[in-house]
């Protein structure tokens, strides 16, 4: 009977093996789908403001080159400003297009992403002090057109010459076409001064929306890294399973985050699909010294990261004290790697040449005195044998 107890124990023991052998695979398989999920979902969200500034891109370069289109397309008896070309019109109005997007990409990172409206009060100043003054420039230079025209021309047609609310009526009987340009036989330029003024609005409006496409750009893919990090934080907690002990738990995730981040500001290589297991092996092979307390850290990391049960108050300290060892290891390193300051020796002039050299063969006389004093006496022992 006792062979047989012990038979169905050891059987008992080979189940309860087997199952959580399964639990762990079944564990390891979920730790594999979530921190993928994560990152996809992480990259989802950046990539949503990614598309934010490439529509911007696009319609900035839809508006170049409308705006070329319209110096060719364009009659040249008809300023670009006063026709009814779309693309002319498109031209002319495509930095209050550019106006209305910045506005809306900074709007929509301020509510999305909780930020504080100093953050971007700046960029949204600058942007509505250019597009207002790009509004009052084309509306004077539309003015001069105006005053030229019916200065140079006279005209008896009744027409609205506002750029924003006209609405052209076609000439009435055998009037002459509008047109401000001279006529070939008067030997002046081929170019008006209406044409040189719709050319210098086209090239400005060019000008604008490079501007802010470059302002844009530059400014997302600055705080691009630095919301990745705040977001994977955030996805962190999010993925965090039920338990009593969350603060304990927190402390833990918190100490290695703030580990890693301090590795990699100190020259580690880290990337977005990397495991805590590849990035420890990665932080040993460029910083050996850290050694133990980051190993011990990245266990208690996966232990409170991805486990079910229960993180005590010892672990989270223990983590807490690891890494401030890393710390305290890194500042170390960085004390023996940086150069102790020496004081740079000036150029001595001459006479101070001339004292350091006497004081050299001051120094150097009682030496010399010396030995001949020893000499001497063998000299003299040696008469005396």
């Amino acid at each position: 009977m006792s062979e047989q107890e012990q038979e169905q124990e050891e059987q008992e023991e080979q189940g309860q093996e087997q199952e959580q052998e399964q639990e762990q695979e079944q564990e390891q398989e979920q730790e594999k789908d979530k921190p993928k999920r994560s990152t996809l979902q992480d990259r989802f969200q950046l990539d949503r403001e990614f598309l934010i500034v490439s529509s911007i891109l696009v319609i900035s370069v839809v508006a170049i080159a409308f705006s070329a289109k319209s110096l060719f397309s364009v009659s040249d008896e008809v300023p670009i400003s006063f026709s009814d070309n779309i693309f002319g019109e498109i031209a002319l109005f495509a930095p209050f297009v550019m106006l209305a997007l910045v506005f809306l990409y900074y709007f929509i990172r301020l509510v999305v992403g909780n930020e504080s409206w100093s953050r971007f009060l700046v960029p949204l100043i600058l942007a509505v002090a250019i597009g207002i003054g790009y509004g009052l420039l084309a509306k004077y230079l539309n003015e001069v057109i105006q005053d030229i025209t019916e200065t140079t021309l006279p005209s008896t047609d009744t027409e609205t010459t506002d750029p924003f609310t006209r609405t052209d009526t076609p000439p009435s009987g055998s009037a002459p076409p509008y047109t401000s340009s001279p006529a070939p036989s008067d030997g002046g330029s081929p170019f008006s001064m209406d044409q040189i003024i719709s050319t210098m609005l086209i090239i400005i409006s060019v000008c604008f929306v490079v501007i802010t496409v470059i302002v844009v750009t530059v400014d997302f893919l600055r705080k691009r890294e630095e919301e990745y990090h705040e977001k994977t934080e955030r996805k962190e907690i999010r993925w965090l399973p039920e338990a009593d002990t969350m603060d304990h738990r927190l402390r833990v995730i918190r100490a290695y985050h703030e580990g890693s981040y301090s590795l990699i500001d100190h020259g580690v290589k880290s990337e977005r699909s990397m495991t805590p297991g590849e990035f420890e092996e990665t932080a040993k092979e460029k910083m050996q010294f850290i050694g133990e307390p980051f190993t011990e850290l990245t266990d208690l990391y996966e232990e409170a990261r991805f486990s079910h049960h229960a993180i005590s108050p010892g672990q989270s300290q223990k983590a807490e004290e690891r890494l401030e060892n890393i710390s305290k290891n890194l500042q170390k390193r960085r004390r023996e790697q940086k150069p102790l300051e020496e004081p740079k020796e000036e150029p001595l002039s001459e006479k101070e040449e001339e004292e350091e050299e006497t004081e050299e063969d001051k120094q150097e006389e009682p030496g010399k005195s010396a030995a001949e004093e020893k000499s001497d006496s063998v000299e003299e022992k040696e008469e005396d044998k």
